[in-house]
C-alpha cells in the first residue's frame, strides 16, 4: 500500500494483459520506461511480480487475488 499511483497503474496493467514486458507496459500505462523499470523492480523484490526468461512479468499466483482486490478498491480494474 505504500507504492506510487504508477506502481499501480502498471500492476494493474499486467493484471489486465496477463503478462507484459517493460516496452509493452510502457505503451499501455504511457509511463515513461524508468517508472516502469521501477514498478517492475519493486514489484519483483516484494515477491508480488515474477519474471520470465523473456523478460515478461506477470503477478505472482500467491498474491494475485489480494492484489486484485486491492487494484479494484483503487478502481484501477473492473470485476466481478
Amino acid at each position: 500500500s505504500n507504492f506510487s499511483d504508477n506502481t499501480f497503474f502498471v500492476l494493474a496493467a499486467i493484471v489486465k494483459h496477463e503478462n507484459l514486458s517493460v516496452s509493452q507496459a510502457m505503451k499501455v500505462t504511457n509511463l515513461d520506461e524508468g517508472g516502469v523499470r521501477y514498478a517492475m523492480k519493486l514489484g519483483l523484490e516484494n515477491d508480488i511480480l515474477l519474471r520470465d526468461n523473456k523478460g515478461q512479468y506477470s503477478l505472482f499466483v500467491r498474491y494475485n487475488f489480494r492484489i486484485i482486490n486491492y487494484l479494484k478498491k483503487k478502481n484501477l480494474i473492473i470485476g466481478n
